[in-house]
């Protein structure tokens, strides 16, 4: 027989037993929260104190999917640096008991995401720019909202691109000398085809490393020129671009 704040009961306990607030950490022994103790779905946001999820409250492997109700695990419910690899059973992180941008990175010890406690991915997908009409002279690419830009007006004038992370951040300052990041520029050309001849990062001029050797001088007629790019920090403000042009008609 237990006691869950008003009467005496042998019920399993459940999200409905529980005021809202009432488990704290100093109420719940180390170890003491397994797989047999939680009713599924049970594990509800307003059942939890803020900051209380802690890792060595949790017996190894015990938070699998069906003890949480989708969209139910919050960044206030999880003190810093206590989600580790030992605490989740494998590949029982789903999207949908996850509510949107609460996995922080201040949440999570260093390594604590492997492949083996993420499901299998059935499909990746990844967002594209579709641009309407042609690139302006310059031409911004916020690689903050995406990585891959797709005119699919025809360019009616040589350009000049301009990496940056978003019209109020450089790109500077969200990449780390030794980070690297990519993007393509999908350009399409009618008969009097036009292509990128200047290269900016954070509105300093760069001179690529093309593929090949030899900068690309022109557009392609009647195509789709892709432009690839590979964008390295070496030092402060300063980066070592990687581009290429290929020809899709």
């Amino acid at each position: 027989m237990a006691y869950i704040g008003f009467a005496p009961t042998t019920k399993p306990l459940n999200s409905d037993d529980l005021q809202d607030g009432i488990v704290t950490e100093a109420k719940i022994a180390t170890d003491a929260v397994t797989l047999t103790k939680i009713a599924n779905a049970s594990v509800t946001t307003h059942k939890i104190a803020n900051a209380n999820v802690l890792s060595y409250l949790i017996a190894n492997a015990n938070v699998t999917t069906h003890k949480i109700a989708n969209a139910n695990v919050l960044s206030y419910l999880i003190a810093n640096a206590n989600v580790t690899t030992d605490t989740i059973a494998n590949a029982n992180v789903l999207t949908s008991d996850i509510e949107l941008a609460n996995i922080t990175t201040e949440l999570l010890i260093d390594d604590a995401v492997s492949s083996s406690k993420i499901a299998p991915l059935v499909n990746l997908q990844e967002d594209i720019s579709i641009v309407a009409s042609a690139f302006d002279n310059p031409t911004n690419i916020d690689l903050l909202n995406n990585s891959v830009y797709y005119c699919t007006a025809a360019a009616d004038t040589n350009f000049t691109i301009n990496f940056r992370a978003n019209g109020s951040t450089p790109l500077n300052d969200i990449m780390a000398t030794g980070n690297t990041i990519s993007a393509a520029i999908m350009v399409t050309n009618t008969g009097s085809p036009y292509y990128i001849n200047a290269h900016q990062v954070d509105g300093s001029s760069v001179t690529p490393k093309y593929q090949g050797g030899t900068a690309y001088s022109a557009g392609n007629a009647n195509s789709i020129d892709v432009y690839t790019f590979t964008i390295i920090k070496t030092a402060d403000a300063t980066f070592t671009v990687i581009a290429a042009q290929t020809q899709f008609a």
